[in-house]
């Protein structure tokens, strides 16, 4: 049965679950048992992110500049639907703006512990990822898929997602943004990773 629903997961465009699958079988019993243990948590780990009915909300902080302007807005009315708490940091139109006016303050309020994440967007999301990273405390992934988004929270523990507007659909956004906040960080072996980008 778990089988079936990976490679349901696989179809539906999960290739990290697809490398594992091909690998079930190879005649190296342990090999197999450890693959199998881990697609089995990966599996949990992918409904649990699906099931948006039970996410808990946050404090967030969000902010674009003229390139991402459209999508911070539909990204946070479906926050505010949500019951989350968002703090629009601007940019307020589309009109030419410079990025890091917009996004380091993001950055910061998130830094300072004033909200719990934090979304910056623009045309692509690298800049705003740059800028957001050049704060200290700050873990910014760029994403642009939610296998992505998956792996920015449970293994790198992020705090701040970047979005590049024309990277991808509005859909596929919303979705990220959605995966992003309902994955956990995995802590363990990742933890003391995470410590040693500060100098902890």
């Amino acid at each position: 049965r778990n089988e079936t629903m990976l490679f349901r997961l696989r179809d539906s465009g999960n290739t990290n679950i697809g490398r594992v699958r091909a690998g079930v079988g190879d005649g190296a019993h342990g090999a197999g048992s450890g693959l199998r243990a881990r697609i089995d948590f990966t599996f949990r780990r992918q409904v649990c992110v699906s099931a948006g009915s039970s996410m808990k909300t946050f404090t967030i902080a969000i902010g674009s500049d003229h390139a991402g302007f459209a999508y911070k807005e539909k990204i946070k009315d479906m926050l505010l639907a949500s019951g989350h708490t968002v703090r629009d940091f601007g940019t307020y139109s589309d009109a030419s703006c410079d990025y890091p006016d917009f996004i380091r303050p993001v950055a910061e309020a998130v830094a300072r512990g004033e909200f719990e994440r934090g979304i910056v967007l623009g045309g692509s999301g690298n800049g705003e990822a740059i800028v957001a990273n050049r704060v200290k405390g700050v873990r910014c992934g760029l994403c642009w898929n939610e296998q992505v988004a998956i792996w920015n929270r449970s293994h790198n523990d992020g705090n701040v997602l970047s979005l590049g507007q024309r990277t991808v659909t509005e859909a596929e956004a919303l979705k990220i943004v959605n995966t992003w906040l309902a994955t956990e960080f995995e802590g363990g072996r990742h933890l003391p990773r995470i410590k040693k980008i500060d100098g902890v």
